[in-house]
């Protein structure tokens, strides 16, 4: 859209049989009421951070009559929250982040592993005090009012500071001891079944906690921030106006049909998709506009481009022969930047049980999430068609992550996303067992069902980027002052364009934002930008990028674009 808006030309090249990438609603019929589900992308913090995406660019595709509000929390929680927590076979209803009491028996007292003074603390008191004031400085750069020095500012503190902590996992920070760790604020030198603890209920899955802290504050920062509660696109009076998240209405591929459309090729879905890259080589020596060279399958002659913008996830990248087109540090980058499993599995049922009084026992949920121990994790509950008498019985029954996504789910999915009958066999069970209902209710209201993990597909090989330690910035270097901009990193190596400045690496992995949609809108600002300092009339174009596409990203200050592409040297001719 970019492009095509600054006077461009270029080509699309999907590798699938779809577009949309990892934004995808699977429809189990075509004109159903609200028969579907997000497989992928599925929700929006209406963030300042996020403002790209929830204002700018659906007012761009007129999406905003399709917004509505998403639940985090059952709707009216504020008046009876009927969350369900299912951990160790014991059931709570209510908001169990504020327990100060042993409901789980997770405690040695009561034949558990956790310390019980640590339970007595509460979860919420242990989170503030190991992710307070990080979290803190966050939220000071996400907030709305701020003048733009202040903003920049804000942004600046919380750079510095994540600096010095990346080089940890989020497990290490919280078990680090020692004085030196506590003068920095590492970590409360936790025992290791706390964290352990701390990982289940604060996150719903296994293994998260490996990630880098730096992954897990930001990650924190998205779900915990303030909302932009005063959009230009909404009204005081209407309900999205108290709504800190969102949601599209039809289905998150709503947004990138209507991205597909705008481009008014009067071209097919099917002239762009099916078309694998299968290598991208430097140019050759006898092509005097020194165009890269790439070779698609099944295609008999190679195509040439002046620039290359490369949107693939990392892990389909590496499959490519890539020549010599990257340097060291970016070939590191691309093999070892880490992307994070994930897996759902959507059934459709005869009805909407779950909002029904009498089969929930007067405790009837409208959106939310219910969160156990069990192979399910995270059971999600619709927020769109909650008042629809006619919408469908499609319900997320698990959404799992980290190691949660890889040990139970993948091994028993079939072609095209069918359930073994042993998976089918354990998701009634485990749905059965947190929601206080019999096998039998659930199997004969049970109709049709859909599962996709996202790694086990070769067009994606992971489902977001998840950086472990020391990914984000190197500051090992002995002359480098670790609150300095500058670093060379492996995050820092794949947004430097390739190839001689030919071939730019764009897709959210390449964005502070990565796992969110708005990452991979800021990669492609960022990726346009860097091809526009090529071309003779590169600075007018930027001009008209920055005035039609909503200024310069927050993750890139405008000293970084300036600069970006020459801080680091790329094969010895791009500095």
């Amino acid at each position: 859209m970019i492009l095509q808006d600054l006077g461009i030309k270029f080509e699309l090249i999907e590798g699938s049989d779809r577009v949309g990438g990892r934004v995808r609603t699977h429809r189990f019929t075509p004109n159903g009421d609200h028969d579907y589900f997000d497989v992928g992308a599925m929700r929006f913090p209406r963030l300042w951070s996020m403002r790209r995406l929830t204002i700018h660019l659906f007012n761009k595709l007129n999406l905003n009559g399709k917004v509505v509000p998403y639940y985090m929390r059952p709707r009216d929680a504020d008046k009876a929250n009927n969350s369900i927590s299912f951990y160790n076979g014991i059931h709570y209803i209510g908001d169990a982040s504020g327990l100060t009491t042993d409901e789980f028996a997770v405690t040695k007292s009561k034949n558990g592993n956790v310390p019980d003074k640590y339970v007595g603390q509460g979860l919420n008191d242990l989170n503030d005090q190991a992710f307070g004031r990080v979290l803190r400085i966050f939220r000071r750069a996400n907030a709305d009012g701020l003048t733009k020095e202040e903003r920049e500012q804000a942004l600046r503190d919380a750079d510095a500071e994540l600096r010095l902590l990346d080089p940890l996992s989020t497990r290490a920070y919280l078990m680090l001891l020692g004085e030196a760790g506590r003068q920095a604020n590492h970590g409360l030198g936790l025992p290791a079944a706390v964290v352990q603890w701390m990982e289940t209920n604060n996150t719903g899955t296994t293994g998260w906690y490996d990630q880098g802290f730096t992954q897990t504050l930001m990650e924190m920062a998205d779900f915990d921030s303030q909302a932009v509660t005063h959009s230009s696109w909404v009204p005081p009076e209407s309900p999205l106006a108290k709504s800190e998240w969102v949601c599209v209405d039809g289905g998150s591929e709503e947004i990138t049909k209507a991205m597909f459309a705008s481009l008014g090729q009067g071209s097919e879905t099917a002239k762009v998709t099916n078309k694998r890259v299968t290598s991208i080589k430097q140019p050759r020596a006898d092509d005097p506009d020194q165009r890269l060279t790439v070779t698609i399958d099944k295609q008999n002659e190679p195509s040439r481009y002046h620039q290359v913008i490369c949107t693939t996830p990392l892990g389909c990248m590496a499959t490519m022969d890539l020549g010599d087109c990257l340097s060291y540090a970016q070939k590191v980058a691309v093999r070892c930047l880490q992307y994070d499993a994930s897996c759902k599995i959507g059934i459709k049922f005869a009805t909407r049980w779950w909002q029904d009084p009498t089969v929930m026992k007067g405790r009837p949920l409208f959106g939310g999430v219910s969160y156990s121990d069990t192979p399910l994790s995270n059971v999600v509950y619709p927020s769109y068609g909650v008042d629809s008498p006619d919408a469908t019985g499609v319900l997320i029954c698990s959404y799992t992550w980290a190691q949660d996504a890889k040990a139970s789910h993948p091994p028993m999915i079939g072609e095209g996303g069918a359930l073994s009958d042993e998976l089918k066999a354990l998701v009634l069970r485990s749905l059965a067992d947190i929601h206080q209902l019999s096998l039998d209710y659930l199997e004969g209201q049970f109709q049709d069902s859909f599962a996709f993990a996202w790694y086990n597909d070769p067009f994606y090989r992971g489902a977001f980027a998840i950086f472990g330690p020391a990914q984000f910035w190197d500051t090992s270097s002995e002359d480098q002052d670790p609150k300095a901009t500058g670093g060379v990193s492996l995050f820092d190596s794949v947004k430097v364009p390739a190839a001689g400045g030919r071939l730019h690496i764009a897709g959210e992995a390449t964005s502070t934002n990565h796992g969110w949609i708005i990452g991979a809108l800021n990669s492609g600002w960022r990726a346009v930008s860097n091809v526009l300092k090529g071309l003779s009339d590169g600075e007018e174009l930027q001009q008209k990028l920055e005035a039609n596409w909503d200024g310069i990203p927050d993750e890139e200050p405008k000293a970084a674009v300036a600069n970006i592409g020459y801080r680091v040297g790329v094969n010895g001719d791009w500095a």
